[in-house]
């Protein structure tokens, strides 16, 4: 018992005797003052070093015990393994970084392990993880992860997973998830996985999973799903699924899907299927199918069925609908059309049946209970069962 007392005793003395040298010397390197084991704020050090807060700090390498963040090591540099009790912190990290918080103040590389938070002002590199938030004030690569937030002011390449947001204010490449949002400001590509959005406000390339939104503000190519809307402000080509709707602003190539609304602003091209309607303000090029009502602006070109009409101002193909198929006056339709209606009000190159069918200009066959064709002669101008006329 008296021996614990002794040796306990003689620690605390060593410890006070210890204090005391670097109150006054600020540091107490063994065997120097610039290698081995150091106790206090030494400036250059190489080894083992203990010190409570950092202080003008320039170069540290080897094993750095700090209990402290210090706001005055900018321009620090630290290289190895750092420890600190609160925030382990320096201008540039390197190695490997646990702390309650650990941030550099322009970069850090390596293994860094925040249990509150872990990043960069500048850059980071490596593997990057916050218990809240990780990320870096302007680039980061390599894995990022933190449980609320993970990203990056500009830019950010490798993995990147936020507990509610993951993403960059410029650009991102890799894969990016969050229980919230996934994006990017300017450009993405890789796989982006959002529990509500996902996303990014220029182009993006690759795969887009929105809970509820998935798209790009200008160009979107690949694939792109959501419960509710995909699409891109510009283009989509690739694979464009929306629970509700999909399209792009200017034009949607490719298959396309939703249960509403499908469809593009300019021209239309591939696969479009939706519940309501399928159609472009412009063209429409190959398979078209509404649930309602298929069609185009201008013209329809390849496969078009509409549930109840469908129709363009050209239609070249076939196109099938329970209720009408409507060409617009000065229009053609070029193929073949069925429908209760066939309401062509131009020139018709084909067969449409129908139980009306209405041309102005007739080179072709038309089949059904009544036909009319108006430039047609006047004892042929309506004709039960067929009407034909071929120039």
């Amino acid at each position: 018992m008296a021996t614990k007392i002794l040796k306990s005793a003689a620690a605390v003395y060593l410890m006070i005797c210890l204090f005391t040298t670097v109150s006054y010397a600020q540091s107490l390197g063994l065997p120097t003052s610039r290698y081995g084991i150091c106790f206090g704020n030494s400036k250059n050090f190489t080894g083992l070093r203990f010190n409570i807060v950092d202080k003008d700090v320039e170069e540290i390498k080897g094993i750095n015990f700090t209990a402290w963040r210090s706001e005055e090591n900018k321009d620090a540099r630290v290289t190895g393994l750092s420890i600190g009790l609160g925030s382990p912190a320096a201008g540039y990290m390197t190695g490997i970084q646990l702390g309650g918080a650990v941030m550099a103040d322009r970069e850090l590389k390596g293994i860094s392990l925040g249990l509150l938070g872990a990043g960069a002002g500048d850059k980071c590199q490596g593997i990057t993880i916050g218990g809240l938030a990780a990320g870096a004030g302007d680039e980061a690569r390599g894995i990022t992860m933190g449980l609320l937030a993970a990203g990056a002011g500009d830019r950010a390449s490798g993995i990147m997973v936020g507990g509610l947001a993951a993403g960059t204010g410029d650009e991102f490449t890799g894969f990016a998830a969050s229980f919230l949002a996934s994006g990017a400001g300017d450009r993405a590509r890789g796989i982006l996985i959002g529990g509500l959005a996902a996303g990014a406000g220029d182009d993006v390339k690759g795969i887009l999973i929105g809970g509820l939104a998935a798209g790009a503000g200008d160009n979107l190519t690949g694939f792109s799903c959501s419960l509710l809307a995909s699409g891109a402000g510009d283009s989509a080509k690739g694979i464009t699924i929306g629970g509700l709707f999909a399209g792009a602003g200017d034009t949607m190539s490719g298959f396309s899907c939703s249960f509403l609304a499908a469809g593009a602003g300019d021209m239309l091209e591939g696969i479009t299927l939706s519940g309501l309607v399928a159609g472009a303000g412009d063209t429409a090029r190959g398979i078209t199918i509404g649930g309602i009502a298929a069609g185009a602006g201008d013209s329809v070109r390849g496969l078009t069925i509409g549930g109840i009409a469908a129709g363009s101002r050209d239609i070249s193909g076939i196109t099938f609908a329970l209720g009408t198929v409507q060409a617009v006056k000065d229009g053609s339709m070029t193929g073949f059309a069925a429908s209760a209606f066939n309401q062509i009000k131009g020139s018709q190159h084909g067969i449409s049946v129908g139980v009306v069918n209405s041309a102005y200009e007739l080179n072709g066959v038309q089949i059904g209970v009544i036909n009319y064709v108006r430039d047609n002669p006047p004892y042929a101008r309506v004709l039960p069962l067929i009407n034909a006329h071929f120039d």
